[in-house]
């Protein structure tokens, strides 16, 4: 489940600084997240010989970044390559060069937004040391109202010390203005999921992402979108994608009823467990692996399935739906590898069961997104149920043998396994090959 809750704490002081704005908006803060409320900005301070839980800092350099980099923060999934740029974007330690702000990474999903920081070992030139490991998932809409209730109250105090001082005021009646336009909204989603600042895009790469939405569908377009940074040709590299999906010569029939919603505070790997769980049971999958045969007859599609021919972005697959109810979908094939077809073919039922019936595209992507995690984890429990995976390494071990055991036996990558045994506490992380500084979750 997730943690819920963030809080910003200010206690107001009176400010040494020569800006009357920022010597207004001096302030004891304190940040704290999680169900336990993990103080954030714990620090120990070298100067004033304490170890405290908030940081004296002028506010209003926060509230300014939090304001221009609203959308990406609300929107942008974590990045498999953590740039100069993304880090700007996403990263408290990005708010100012003059204050030791904490190296706390924000990020979404789209459900849910991570916070995520290391203690530090050694003190910084201000003298000053975080000392909290953070790690928690807040509702999104938990994270708005959190984020509003801090800027409302940064923009009170301005107020009441200078009524002509609109600093934060201007920039705030612009977001407020984008958040209530459907159509602002919309272009500023768009792109805040290609990793792209608002208002910065041209107008032709606005029209292509908007048209991607138009044709697979809402969710499904923004999961497109968000897939764009990491294909070689970008939002024209989707559009060839989504035309290769209409084109391709392999169908299968995904006949599956739209799931209902997530429980509430229900992560997407979560989710994706539950209702793997209830789809084995369904259909009579027994309690360990499943055949080829079961899963082709699940699909109406003979395994193995013929790859896909001409120059394709594995950075976007999926299926094409032919609009006809109880139809079949169209899918491109990229791997001619068994068990990688299986995880494919599992993963594209996860996205027929929660993506509408009018929406034609179903996308499988590496963005992490909720929409993504959910299909990862509803195909790792499909085809290598926790439950017999644990079993099976309880007797074979979970070394580099045991683990290339697993994979034959449930017929999936050796990753696949690691993943759910990273993921289920059985092996630490460091068995995970990553990319970034923090493992994605």
């Amino acid at each position: 489940m997730s943690d819920s809750t963030l809080k910003f704490d200010l206690a107001w002081h009176v400010g040494a600084s020569q800006d009357p704005v920022e010597r207004a908006t001096f302030a004891a803060l304190t940040i704290t997240a999680g169900p336990d409320q993990i103080p954030i900005t714990e620090v120990d301070d070298a100067l004033a010989r304490t170890v405290r839980s908030s940081i004296y800092v002028p506010v209003v350099p926060l509230a300014t970044w939090l304001i221009a980099n609203w959308w990406r923060l609300r929107w942008e999934p974590r990045s498999d390559m953590l740039s100069a740029g993304w880090l700007q974007a996403h990263s408290l330690a990005a708010v100012s060069a003059d204050v030791a702000w904490p190296a706390l990474q924000i990020t979404s999903d789209g459900d849910f937004i991570k916070l995520e920081a290391r203690a530090e070992r050694i003190r910084d030139v201000a003298a000053v040391r975080y000392l909290r490991d953070v790690e928690a998932r807040i509702a999104s809409l938990d994270y708005e109202r959190a984020i509003d209730g801090f800027l409302a109250q940064v923009e009170a105090r301005i107020a009441s010390f200078s009524s002509g001082a609109r600093v934060i005021a201007d920039l705030l009646e612009e977001l407020r203005e984008e958040r209530a336009d459907p159509q602002l909204a919309r272009a500023c989603k768009l792109q805040a999921l290609a990793g792209i600042d608002p208002g910065v895009a041209p107008d032709s790469w606005l029209r292509a992402a908007e048209s991607i939405v138009d044709q697979a569908g809402a969710i499904s377009g923004a999961e497109v979108v968000a897939a764009v940074p990491a294909l070689r040709e970008g939002v024209d590299g989707a559009r060839h994608a989504i035309t290769s999906m209409q084109n391709a010569p392999t169908s299968v029939r995904l006949t599956v009823e739209n799931a209902a919603a997530a429980v509430p505070g229900e992560l997407p790997w979560q989710r994706g467990r539950r209702l793997a769980q209830a789809f084995r049971r369904d259909r009579a999958a027994g309690d360990g692996r499943v055949s080829d045969k079961w899963l082709g007859d699940c699909l109406d599609v003979r395994l193995p399935m013929p790859m896909t021919q001409g120059p394709l972005d594995r950075g976007l697959r999926g299926g094409f739906r032919d609009g006809t109810p109880g139809g079949r979908t169209r899918v491109l094939v990229t791997s001619g590898l068994l068990q990688q077809q299986r995880f494919y073919l599992g993963r594209l039922i996860a996205a027929a069961m929660i993506t509408a019936e009018d929406e034609r595209v179903l996308p499988v992507t590496n963005a992490q997104t909720a929409y993504q995690k959910f299909e990862r984890s509803f195909a790792t429990e499909l085809l290598c149920p926790w439950a017999a995976l644990e079993a099976y390494t309880d007797e074979h071990g979970t070394d580099e043998e045991g683990v290339a055991a697993a994979a034959t036996h449930f017929e999936v990558s050796e990753h696949m396994v690691l993943t759910a045994l990273v993921n289920n506490h059985k092996i630490g992380r460091h068995r995970l090959p990553s990319s970034g500084s923090f493992a994605a979750a």
